[in-house]
């Protein structure tokens, strides 16, 4: 801790730099969590939350996915067998917006809903 009348320059360690032994900090990632949509943790290597799979019974208006706004990757079981899926990020920041990402066998959709009282989805729109 610095005097208050005195300058001073901390340099940024990483928790790694600190310990010298490598199986420390092996054995504490090994005890902690990976987040996921009920727990608090790290995140896992591929960077996205696995929410888990959405049944849709109306292929035509998908209905069901208006209230998916949580960041994560979803699986879309889709009544005739086959199955899409919805990667959704979510800014959750005042004027923010959520994006709605579709990708099926063929094609690629996306839909935005920005947050600001007045929830309304855009169109799906072809992407690829």
């Amino acid at each position: 801790m610095c005097p208050s009348k005195v300058k001073c320059k901390m340099k940024t360690v990483a928790l790694k730099e600190i310990i010298i032994n490598a199986d420390i900090i092996e054995q504490i990632n090994n005890r902690l969590p990976i987040v996921s949509s009920t727990n608090k943790g790290v995140m896992p290597s591929s960077g996205f939350i696995i929410r888990g799979g959405i049944d849709i019974e109306n292929v035509s208006s998908m209905t069901e996915l208006d209230n998916i706004i949580k960041s994560g990757i979803y699986q879309l079981r889709l009544v005739i067998g086959s199955w899409e899926t919805l990667v959704v990020f979510n800014s959750f920041t005042g004027r923010g917006g959520i994006s709605q990402i579709r990708l099926t066998a063929e094609n690629v959709y996306i839909r935005f809903n920005t947050i600001n009282g007045n929830v309304k989805w855009s169109e799906w729109k072809k992407i690829i």
